[in-house]
C-alpha cells in the first residue's frame, strides 16, 4: 500500500475530532482543509499525522514491513513529498 497524509513535525499523532452518528465530534477548535470538490476550507480535519509515529501506526494495524518515501509527485513540485509504503 501506498498513501501520503499531511505529516507534521508533532511528538504523536493526534486527533481532533470524532464522527458519532453522523454527527462531528470536535474535540477541541474545529478545522478545515481545502477540497478540490468543495472549496477552500471545506473538509473537516480528523487527524494530525506525526511523522514520528505513522510507521508504528501503521505496523500496529497489520503492516510488517512500513517506510517513508520522498517521491515526486507532480513536475511542479519544489520538493519531493513523503510517502508511506507499507507490505502487508
Amino acid at each position: 500500500m501506498v498513501f501520503s497524509v499531511p505529516l507534521h513535525d508533532i511528538p504523536e499523532t493526534r486527533q481532533l475530532a470524532v464522527l458519532k452518528n453522523g454527527h462531528i465530534e470536535w474535540l477541541g477548535r474545529p478545522e478545515f482543509h481545502d477540497s478540490r470538490l468543495g472549496g477552500a476550507k471545506s473538509a473537516p480535519t480528523f487527524w494530525y499525522h506525526s511523522i514520528h509515529d505513522i510507521t508504528s501506526r501503521v505496523k500496529e494495524a497489520g503492516f510488517s514491513d512500513v517506510q517513508l518515501e520522498e517521491v515526486m509527485i507532480a513536475s511542479a513540485q519544489a520538493a519531493p513529498s513523503l510517502v508511506v509504503h507499507a507490505i502487508k
